[in-house]
């Protein structure tokens, strides 16, 4: 009975270490293909092609400030979040990322900060 249950034991953990493996197997590694065109360039003495990976840079958004005189620029989201600056009506801020459907975080020269999307609108970045 003991031997069953040790050879029971070896037999689902091989298994166990078999579906490991094929499934690592699947996985592209760069170096394990680097390695894979190396040994091409060795074998056959012609240098398969290059991939240059691609890298798209998120657009940059902008918003104008449409608040009647002034925008609270909040520490975090949230009216009850310390102010540290305020938006001037007319001004044009970056919007770095959308906290959520009320809040986003924007940056003003070195300031960054939260503001309420209420009083802000999408427009068109300047250099």
């Amino acid at each position: 009975m003991k031997k069953q249950i040790i050879i029971i034991s070896c037999l689902v953990f091989l298994s166990l270490a078999c579906l490991t493996t094929s499934a690592i197997a699947e996985v592209k590694h760069p170096v394990i293909e680097m390695a894979t065109r190396i040994d091409s360039v060795t074998a056959t003495g012609t240098t398969p092609p290059t991939v240059e990976p691609t890298m798209t840079k998120a657009p940059e958004r902008c918003a104008r400030v449409i608040a009647l005189k002034a925008l609270h620029l909040r520490k975090a989201a949230g009216t009850s979040a310390e102010v540290i600056g305020y938006l001037k009506n007319g001004e044009v801020v970056r919007v770095l990322h959308v906290a959520d459907a009320d809040w986003w975080q924007v940056r003003r020269g070195d300031d960054i900060g939260f503001a309420k999307v209420d009083y802000l609108r999408d427009v068109e970045c300047v250099k």
